[in-house]
């Protein structure tokens, strides 16, 4: 029999792939880090197979010097990114997400691999930073820092879920204890978001189905 969680307090996302629609930029980005190292650059089906927070193991994974340095990486990504600042939007129903979570009274927050200071400017970019209540960026190790928001804000992790599109997100939250809610249209195929075990019944393929699953499970609790 399924352990009885606590009431809902903290909804937690990820930023890429789930909140934003940015798998074709960021395979892009992807695209100009091996052409800068003169090497051919994986699909994007092997890059949404494969793909974790620990990107540069995929790097190294597929031919990229381990002498390589994390920061001249980020560097070609963040200048492939400038220049196509205005290419992506928000998932249909991101918006809609945060507004119910803030009807519903609860807390929020982003735990993200992505380059803080990159979050923080994309996150006032499409004006929705006063919708959470705490935001972590470079969570390459997301065990990590969802155990640092649940400590800075408080919160059990029987009180919290995340919100996430790939397959290690997803573990980083089973392994914290916190419920885990994976949404399909991301960075990870479908196969490997089921292959983190999450409960089915906390998987969507839309932001929309999202908002479901937490309506389901705050009036479970209320």
């Amino acid at each position: 029999m399924t352990k009885r969680r606590r009431p809902l307090l903290l909804v937690v996302c990820d930023w890429n792939g789930t909140l934003i629609n940015d798998l074709l930029l960021s395979y892009g980005a992807v695209r100009a880090i091996f052409e800068h190292y003169h090497l051919p650059s994986p699909t994007l089906e092997t890059y949404r197979k494969e793909i974790t927070a620990d990107y540069m193991k995929f790097y190294t994974d597929h031919g990229i010097p381990k002498t390589a340095l994390r920061e001249d990486m980020n560097a070609i990504r963040k200048a492939y990114f400038e220049k196509r600042w205005n290419d992506v939007e928000l998932y249909n129903g991101a918006e809609e997400l945060l507004l119910l979570l803030r009807q519903l009274r609860l807390f929020t927050g982003i735990v993200s691999a992505e380059i803080e200071n990159v979050l923080i400017a994309r996150i006032k970019q499409f004006g929705i930073d006063p919708f959470f209540d705490h935001v972590i960026g470079n969570a390459w190790d997301k065990e990590e820092k969802l155990r640092k928001i649940l400590d800075e804000l408080t919160i059990s992790f029987d009180e919290a879920a995340y919100v996430d599109d790939t397959y290690d997100g997803l573990t980083a939250a089973k392994n914290v204890g916190m419920l885990s809610i994976g949404v399909t249209h991301g960075y990870n195929t479908t196969d490997r978001i089921h292959a983190a075990q999450p409960d089915p019944r906390y998987v969507g393929d839309s932001l929309a189905d999202v908002m479901h699953i937490i309506q389901k499970e705050v009036g479970r609790n209320r």
